[in-house]
């Protein structure tokens, strides 16, 4: 049974989930450390059905979950933003007696994940001495959720406690201060990072850099790069390239660039095309996929096209970009082969290859079509997110089926501005003013924020 384990381990480790699940099933009566050990193969390798699955039939059999099984349960519904499941096995957790502090961090982890920072906060509050991992969890899940001044205010809840702080701690805090309303609080967390010496950490750096640059601060960037020392700087390049980049300094940026190829350094995948030609890295997912949406946004989609067919293996995000690229120059007929292309390749769309595809058509438009995807969507179970609900809403509303864009509106699991806009401009193009105007009230009454992204159909603006 301990080499078996230790197989498992060995397997997961290895990036070989299959043969530890070969293993793991040879094993006659596996106990408790053999399935969370291979629960935590599958979650290192990232197959979030196996662990679900898996925690399942362990739940159903004569071993029982404990709080490492619970864990790592959460983790893959936090990673996957599954807040329904995460519930469930959290009033399992609940009655099992299991909410340890181990166990509690990862369901503030679930909610955090997931946007739903009062029920994280009050998991939180139940942990008896939350460690340095417990408070990151809670500042990660206010930066995710946008909400600066919450993580700041955690952040010196933090400081005041005692807990020793990480460089995942203070990444967080700063990522929370990248934007221009927050140019003085970044300026305290950076006074912050140097008094306490963790300026010296590349990563925290890097962050720093990031956060000015999104400020809209580029010269501080420049000079948190330049105040670092050799050793630090070849980390942290090409941070300093892409901000320059992002905030319209090409020039800069190819200088630094051409400076960090003359000191030796290696540039990562944001690279220019002509050097990534030459090593190969143009080969790279990741690479190729930003090369060719690159040209495909500056107008040459015949170099887009081009790179795009160069890239080996091709994901839904690839599909999903070059598909985008020819809707958006108006190749629209191009856009529906490539689509049909992608499945003959093997490829499973998802949600935003779809929503990607259900754009063309409404450009075309085409309501048979809208209608085929909208199926294929429906037997494939990924019909209830928002992007490819909107997308089907603003479809079928150009398409002129505003019955099947109601029904699809009235579908989704949130209010969305966009959809909502969408079928108010079908309602008002088809003379249907009566309607169009209750979906205006009725928006505007449920959540007044949205009111300032919805246009009115065109007879009430001219009342």
């Amino acid at each position: 049974m301990v080499v078996q384990s230790a197989l498992i381990d060995s397997f997961s480790k290895s990036l070989r989930f299959r043969d530890a699940y070969k293993v793991f099933r040879d094993t006659s009566s596996a106990n408790a450390y053999c399935w969370n050990t291979i629960i935590a193969g599958a979650l290192r390798n990232q197959d979030y059905g196996a662990v679900f699955e898996l925690f399942y039939e362990m739940c159903g059999g004569s071993q029982k979950p404990d709080s490492y099984t619970y864990s790592s349960v959460l983790a893959a519904c936090a990673s996957l933003e599954k807040l329904r499941i995460g519930k469930a096995v959290q009033a399992r957790v609940i009655k099992c007696g299991a909410e340890d502090a181990f166990v509690c961090t990862a369901i503030v982890d679930v909610y955090a994940k997931c946007g739903h920072m009062a029920e994280a906060r009050e998991v939180f509050s139940r942990i008896p001495n939350p460690s340095v991992v417990s408070w990151t969890v809670m500042l990660s899940g206010c930066t995710k959720s946008n909400d600066a001044f919450a993580a700041l205010e955690i952040f010196n809840e933090m400081r005041r406690s005692g807990v020793e702080i990480n460089s995942c701690t203070v990444t967080s805090v700063i990522a929370a201060c990248g934007r221009p309303s927050m140019i003085y609080e970044a300026g305290q967390v950076h006074a912050w990072v140097l008094k306490s010496g963790f300026y010296l950490e590349s990563s925290v750096a890097a962050s720093l850099i990031s956060m000015y640059s999104k400020s809209g601060d580029i010269h501080l960037s420049e000079q948190v790069f330049e105040d670092l020392d050799d050793v630090q700087r070849p980390n942290v390049v090409n941070v300093m390239v892409s901000s320059f980049s992002q905030n319209k300094k090409p020039g800069k940026a190819i200088r630094l660039y051409i400076r960090m190829l003359q000191e030796g350094l290696r540039p990562d995948e944001f690279s220019i095309h002509s050097y990534t030609l030459k090593t190969g890295l143009v080969l790279d997912l990741t690479v190729g996929s930003s090369l060719f949406t690159m040209y495909s946004k500056c107008g040459s989609l015949e170099e887009s096209f081009s790179l795009f067919r160069e890239i080996p293996v091709k994901d839904n995000a690839c599909w999903a970009s070059m598909i985008s690229g020819y809707n958006e120059y108006g190749y629209l007929k191009e856009a529906i082969g490539l689509f049909g292309e992608m499945l003959a390749d093997g490829t499973s769309p998802d949600e935003s290859t779809l929503a990607a595809v259900l754009t063309v058509c409404a450009s075309l438009p085409s309501l048979p079509r809208s209608k085929e995807i909208h199926g294929y969507a429906l037997r494939a179970g990924i019909d209830k997110g928002m992007p490819l609900g909107s997308a089907l809403v603003n479809t079928y509303s150009k398409c002129g089926s505003l019955k099947l864009a109601r029904q699809v509106y009235d579908r989704l699991p949130e209010l969305d501005p966009v959809s909502c806009s969408s079928l108010i401009s079908g309602y008002s193009q088809h003379g249907l003013i009566q309607d169009a105007f209750l979906l205006f009230r009725d928006m505007v009454m449920s959540d007044a924020r949205v009111y300032k992204y919805v246009k009115p159909p065109s007879s009430l603006a001219q009342n």
